[in-house]
């Protein structure tokens, strides 16, 4: 029971992610091709902000439905990142060790991002996550397609 609640809410928040590239999309495609001003930086900083923080929703699911265990120390944000690459006694890794490296980029934009102010926000240091984040992203799905095909039939 607990699994399938929490794949349904995958999946819900799977849809979250795509509603928000949909409705950044052009934004995304000028900035790929031409530096943005203050303000498309900032839109895009929080863009950035908010696929982390729909990827770590879906973490936090499957550490409270699936694992039981949802890290709570002052480092919890990394900690929950790391588990999700670990197979454990309940269900398989969710991601790579590959992914897990490029996610923890986005991650640390994160917390940058709740920090800072945005006249702090600079293009040279966020440029790269924007011009991987559809591959990143995909990756993501692909890898928890993955993970919700194994979970079903896990310790069976």
């Amino acid at each position: 029971m607990q699994v399938e609640k929490c794949l349904e809410e995958i999946d819900s928040e799977i849809g979250l992610i795509d509603k928000l590239f949909e409705s950044h999309q052009l934004l995304f495609e000028k900035i790929k091709i031409s530096e943005p001003d203050t303000v498309e930086l900032s839109a895009t900083a929080a863009v950035l902000h908010s696929f982390y923080n729909g990827l770590e929703n879906i973490f936090c699911r499957i550490a409270k439905r699936i694992d039981e265990n949802l890290p709570n120390s002052s480092y919890w944000h990394q900690e929950l990142l790391n588990q999700m690459s670990n197979k454990i006694k309940n269900r398989p890794e969710v991601i790579t060790i590959d992914l897990n490296e490029k996610l923890s980029f986005y991650l640390g934009f994160r917390h940058f991002f709740r920090h800072a102010y945005a006249f702090q926000l600079k293009w040279s240091e966020m440029k790269k996550l924007v011009i991987e984040i559809d591959a990143v992203y995909e990756q993501f799905k692909s890898e928890l397609q993955l993970f919700k095909l194994k979970i079903k039939n896990y310790g069976t």
